[in-house]
């Protein structure tokens, strides 16, 4: 159960840190504080894998036929090669081609199933000129990392696989599916 608790705590953390510093990185609004303590941010390994998936433009186009899917099966490919060790022990299903649907199989399954959700496509970048450094750069400044999806919503999609990650090192298996 502590795994778990983990487990969970992992991703609320990550959460955590990438929101306050998206909320800190406002110019207008700079000080001497630490606001974020350390203990808790991600390893560089992680800080790498998240930047290098913010680099991938799975941009989602309202013209469906715009989109260009070529960057979501770079996506699919990129989590695949960087997360071997969850696409080896969970059940992978795709849902219409890029809806990505992870399974770990549970012990028991006598309750419900857990379900962590998240998204990895983003929305075009409309004044490339109001960012800092380029939109898809991926860029990690040593404080803060810059691209589209940063927040909404491939830090999510990292953060669980990250902790999913942890977890199936150390031979983690839920009670339910």
């Amino acid at each position: 159960m502590k795994k778990v608790f983990d487990f969970f705590i992992l991703i609320f953390c990550i959460f955590i840190c990438i929101s306050l510093i998206r909320f800190f990185s406002d110019n207008s609004s700079k000080n001497d504080y630490t606001f974020i303590d350390n203990s808790v941010l991600p390893s560089q390994e992680a800080l790498e894998r998240l930047s290098g998936g913010l680099k991938i433009k799975t941009v989602s186009n309202p013209e469906y036929l715009k989109t260009d899917f070529k960057e979501f099966d770079k996506f699919i490919a990129y989590i695949q090669k960087n997360y071997p060790l969850v696409f080896k022990k969970c059940d992978f299903n795709l849902i219409n081609k890029y809806g990505i649907v992870l399974k770990l199989k549970g012990d028991k399954n006598e309750g419900l199933p857990n379900i962590l959700t998240a998204h990895y496509d983003v929305v075009d970048v409309k004044n490339k000129k109001e960012w800092k450094y380029p939109p898809f750069s991926g860029y990690f400044d040593e404080e803060y990392i810059y691209s589209r999806g940063t927040i909404d919503d491939k830090s999510s999609v990292f953060g669980i696989l990250e902790a999913l990650n942890i977890l199936l090192e150390e031979n983690f298996k839920p009670k339910n599916d």
